[in-house]
């Protein structure tokens, strides 16, 4: 997928959400200008020409509906917590579909620790998702928003069988529904939504125009029934080319697609259990977040994990809680919107020197350049972050030289695949040797590695990885960094940032042009002590942005 779309979305997913509700609760003007037919000048693949608000639709990256192959679904911990109640609602009828306005707290879900206030629901016949390439004969949609005006959206669906009680009970409230809706009580989300089911989960978009992105969908494994009357009283209302209301399947375009068991407590309430568990917050430590002394760290306790985040020493006292992130492109915690999810990672979205990037050798300036390492035997332990596997010098462990200025040791850490690219080929791991001087600041090595021989540092790691269970750390006793064969010819110079929150910028990035061989058990060795979200830890390439890359060369040192 294009990396420069996801870079977009994080600046255009949040400023669309307010449109998005005003589409969604309000009849907008030109709700008519659109319509399901595949032949029509106005039909779904026209759909972003209309109007320029409406582009998305055309080239958006994250579109929905999609059809969700479950053989290819990643299993997630559950992060789903539902607490509904009854509220006020009146049924509208917008021309294109009947929507369920809830006018008082309905009660609402929680995701990731954000919580969603129910706002609406409506329905799509057939389904807009397919599952395993199966279409339903409806789907419900019921939206949520958050105090930021983002998104969520359980879908469930339904096939011809029994009576739907959620419809039934609005029976005659639909019957000539007109634009002016009809109030229809006190009104609950609950039976339609409870019962223990698999979820389906994945980063999409609004399946009507303006089909603004950055909308988390939850998409339900169990189908429910409906009766063949229900769908003709949900059609009847609406013109005549709106009985058939389902925008055509979208592309995936690289989105992962998660699944997780929701379970109920035999009260009935809702309860998701695992929301706290080690894999959906994790700890935020030294993992791709140098250095450690330029944070200071401070515990907090959850009911069921106590972890450790990190703040910037000069901004810790105005600096939030820091929250969960993934690596799900288009979730809700993925990397194209890492600067929404805390104020401190604000850069991680607007920043201009941020990393990794493609480094094009071709047209990269033959400069000066200067790396001198001189690394030592120091004290270490390896510890597993939760979104990485990280090994920190807890002593002095020598350090490298860039420009007349020592930088020490500190930590080491792998991404995979690699962050980096060159000419655009992007490789099996990275390593990145972080680096940093009494002035806090930060000089990082990039080593590239591909599928062969197994890597020595590995090697001597391997026992110490397979022990290494979820936020632990593991003493290694005193280890030399010069096991890691970082010496190359060519060697790749430009200024850029962390490649985690909260990417602080001005990072000295060298990367190395010789590419070292790992094994491809080692690559699933350090995957298999990941979570699902976390097993290809790449963050996507960021814009150059006028900035330049140089490369200098180094003699070949002796290995």
């Amino acid at each position: 997928m294009a990396n420069k779309i996801f870079l977009s979305l994080v600046f255009t997913s949040l400023l669309v959400s307010s449109l998005c509700l005003i589409t969604l609760c309000n009849a907008a003007d030109d709700e008519h200008e659109f319509s399901y037919q595949d032949s029509s000048p106005d039909g779904p693949k026209r759909w972003g020409t209309l109007t320029a608000k409406w582009k998305p639709c055309s080239n958006g990256e994250i579109q929905s509906p999609i059809d969700i192959d479950t053989k290819k679904a990643k299993d997630q911990e559950s992060d789903l917590k539902k607490d509904y109640k009854d509220a006020s609602a009146k049924i509208v009828n917008k021309g294109h579909n009947l929507v369920v306005q809830w006018q008082g707290d309905a009660g609402g879900i929680e995701i990731n620790g954000s919580t969603y206030k129910l706002v609406q629901c409506h329905w799509h016949t057939p389904s807009e998702h397919t599952i395993d390439g199966k279409r339903y004969d409806a789907e419900l949609h019921f939206v949520h928003s958050n105090d930021k005006d983002q998104l969520a959206v359980i879908g469930v669906l339904y096939t011809v069988g029994e009576a739907d009680p959620f419809i039934e009970n609005m029976k005659d409230k639909i019957k000539g529904v007109t634009t002016n809706g009809n109030d229809v009580g006190k009104l609950s989300a609950k039976s339609t939504t409870s019962g223990p089911t698999k979820y389906f989960r994945y980063g999409g978009s609004l399946t009507t125009p303006p089909c603004s992105e950055g909308v988390i969908w939850t998409v339900t494994e169990k189908v429910q029934t409906i009766s063949k009357d229900q769908i003709i009283l949900l059609q009847e209302p609406l013109d005549h080319e709106y009985h058939e209301n389902a925008r055509p399947v979208q592309e995936l375009n690289g989105r992962t697609v998660t699944q997780f068991e929701d379970k109920e407590s035999s009260g009935g309430k809702e309860d998701s259990g695992a929301a706290s568990s080690a894999s959906s917050i994790p700890m935020l430590s030294s993992y791709g977040i140098s250095i450690l002394a330029q944070f200071k760290y401070e515990t907090y306790e959850t009911e069921n994990l106590t972890y450790m985040i990190a703040f910037k020493a000069d901004e810790s006292k105005n600096t939030e809680e820091t929250k969960h992130f993934d690596y799900i492109q288009g979730g809700p915690s993925g990397p194209q919107i890492w600067g929404s999810i805390n104020p401190s990672w604000k850069i991680c979205g607007d920043g201009k020197l941020q990393s990794p990037i493609n480094i094009d050798a071709t047209h990269a300036p033959v400069k000066p350049g200067d790396l001198k390492k001189a690394y030592k035997h120091a004290p270490a332990k390896l510890v597993n972050t939760g979104h990485g596997i990280s090994m920190e010098w807890t002593g002095d462990a020598g350090g490298i030289e860039v420009g007349g200025i020592a930088y020490k040791l500190v930590q080491g850490h792998w991404h995979t695949p690699s962050e980096h690219t060159i000419n655009g080929k992007r490789f099996d791991a990275e390593l990145h040797l972080v680096h940093r001087n009494d002035k806090e600041e930060i000089a990082v090595i990039g080593i590239f590695h591909t599928i062969g021989a197994p890597d020595p540092l590995i090697g001597n790691l391997t026992e110490k990885i397979k022990n290494l269970g979820d936020h632990m750390e593991i003493d290694l006793g005193k280890v030399c960094a010069r096991v890691i064969k970082c010496g190359s010819r060519r060697n790749y110079r430009y200024i850029g940032s962390l490649t985690t929150p909260p990417c602080k910028e001005q990072v000295i990035w060298t990367v190395t042009e010789r590419v070292r061989p790992i094994s491809q058990d080692q690559i699933n060795l350090l995957k298999g002590r990941l979570g699902p979200q976390y097993s290809e830890n790449a963050r996507p390439l960021q814009q150059l942005g006028g900035r330049h890359v140089w490369r200098f060369d180094m003699p070949e040192e002796k290995e």
